[in-house]
């Protein structure tokens, strides 16, 4: 009987077609990896690096949003600037002074003079006040002090009284069983 050998049924050969497809397989990946690499590098090396842009010009240079106008709250003449042109200022630094500022500043100082004033008669005013309740505390306590020695006095009396008229009744009670 002739016996023929079937490919399929060899296990050798199934494992030298199975190493060879694993194989391509990995060789196909690797290439692919490799070519997506150099794809990216020639993008990225096409693209033009940003170049620094200068611009030259001649004339004043004011920044939008930035410029605060500023006036004053009364009508006057400028008696002094205190600041130049271009020059960076904080909030609240004087900037110029009008001719009325020394009026102005009087008046600011007469005005803080009236508030001292206020503030030490509402003081003087305060003390006074607490003067007088802790004098109308001691009257009170002076008018009941002679009314609660009065009505102690009252008390002994009648404790007194209410001992005689027991000791009395004793009395009567003994008298009426003689």
């Amino acid at each position: 009987m002739v016996t023929h050998r079937r490919p399929f049924k060899n296990p050798t050969l199934w494992m030298v077609l199975g190493l060879l497809l694993a194989a391509s397989g990995i060789s196909a990946v690797a290439i692919r990896s490799v070519l997506q690499a150099r794809q990216a590098e020639q993008a990225a090396s096409e693209q033009p690096l940003p170049q620094r842009v200068s611009v030259a010009a001649l004339g004043r240079i004011e920044p939008k949003g930035r410029v605060i106008d500023v006036a004053a709250s009364e009508n006057g003449v400028l008696a002094q600037l205190l600041v130049t042109e271009g020059e960076q200022v904080n909030q609240g630094q004087p900037l110029a002074y009008l001719d009325m500022y020394e009026v102005r500043k009087a008046e600011r100082d007469y005005a803080a003079s009236q508030l001292n004033q206020a503030r030490d008669k509402l003081a003087a005013e305060t003390q006074l006040g607490s003067a007088q309740i802790q004098a109308a505390g001691t009257r009170v306590d002076q008018v009941d002090m002679p009314q609660t020695e009065a009505i102690r006095a009252q008390r002994a009396s009648i404790d007194s009284l209410q001992a005689q008229l027991d000791l009395a009744q004793l009395d009567l009670g003994r008298i009426r069983d003689l």
